[in-house]
């Protein structure tokens, strides 16, 4: 809406202006992308270290991990075996159970204790492996689209300097 603000008013120094944020706006994108690209690794470490925290505190009220498995279809961590040794699995006094939100079909006909690999009633894949092994399979259409979605902004910045300079121009014959 600035963008057209400025137009409407034919004022060339917001035109400028809005130009400049443009360019602003594309080398914190390109930045950002940059960063995540070359920051792959931490960020699959912290993603890891958010999982593994999310298993130690569900059941206190932290049922974060519900709503993942669930969207994912995934269970645990690595597979659906991390919950055999979860702070939430001694509360239910079993040696290999498993959320229900493991459970591909959600409701209480799912067995989800005693649960072993023979189990098709659960997901066995873990949430971590699904997440990366998507990104890393994805990861050139994700840049991609992210850097073209980039240059959108100094397209913008561009035509927004051509308007302003055409503007001036249409200014100074009017009154010379």
């Amino acid at each position: 809406s600035f963008g057209c603000c400025c137009t409407f008013k034919g004022n060339v120094m917001l035109l400028y202006l809005y130009g400049f944020f443009l360019i602003v706006v594309f080398a914190v994108e390109l930045g950002a992308g940059a960063a995540g690209f070359f920051y792959k690794g931490k960020l699959e470490q912290g993603f890891s270290e958010g999982l593994d925290n999310a298993l130690k505190q569900y059941g206190n009220g932290s049922e974060a991990m519900d709503e993942l498995q669930s969207q994912l279809q995934c269970c645990g961590k690595n597979s659906y075996e991390d919950w055999f040794s979860t702070p939430w699995e001694r509360t239910v006094n079993t040696t290999s159970g498993v959320p229900h939100s493991c459970c591909r079909i959600p409701d209480t006909s799912c067995n989800n204790m005693n649960v072993n690999a023979n189990s098709t009633y659960i997901y066995q894949q873990g949430c971590y492996n699904k997440v990366v092994g998507f990104m890393k399979s994805n990861m050139a259409l994700i840049a991609g689209v992210a850097f073209g979605i980039s240059f959108f902004q100094l397209l913008g910045a561009l035509l927004a300097c051509c308007l302003a300079k055409r503007v001036k121009k249409s200014n100074y014959e009017q009154v010379a």
